[in-house]
């Protein structure tokens, strides 16, 4: 989102998606080397890719598969994020396939407690 951010400030007005930072030659070499070497590893990220093109895509309809993939996997460092996506499920279907956004928000909220806080420590002087 940095990369995106700064391009904006130079003038860039097209949309994030069209933003991806690139593995060099040399890193996506090492990564290729590295799933080859490292069967959970390359199970790993072949999940989690395969989360990211639903996110992309907007393809919600694949989450069940997705999280199945995840809980019948060996990758027990993953069972947790099945338990708290089911948590949420509804949630987090809706942010699979719906358009709606909220945009850009971090950095933009407006923090009333600050005043507040100035306030009393103010008043107790």
């Amino acid at each position: 989102m940095g990369i995106y951010r700064e391009l904006q400030a130079l003038g860039y007005q097209g949309s994030y998606e069209n933003v991806r930072v690139q593995l060099t030659a040399e890193e996506q070499t090492m990564l290729t080397r590295i799933r080859q070497i490292h069967p959970e590893l390359d199970l790993a990220y072949a999940l989690a890719q395969q989360f990211v093109q639903m996110m992309r895509t907007r393809t919600g309809e694949q989450l069940d598969a997705c999280l199945e993939a995840v809980a019948s996997s060996s990758l027990t460092d993953l069972q947790s994020f099945v338990g708290s996506v089911s948590e949420d499920k509804e949630a987090v279907l809706a942010g699979l396939t719906r358009d709606e956004s909220n945009g850009p928000t971090e950095g933009h909220i407006d923090c009333p407690q600050t005043d507040q806080t100035q306030h009393v420590w103010s008043s107790q002087v």
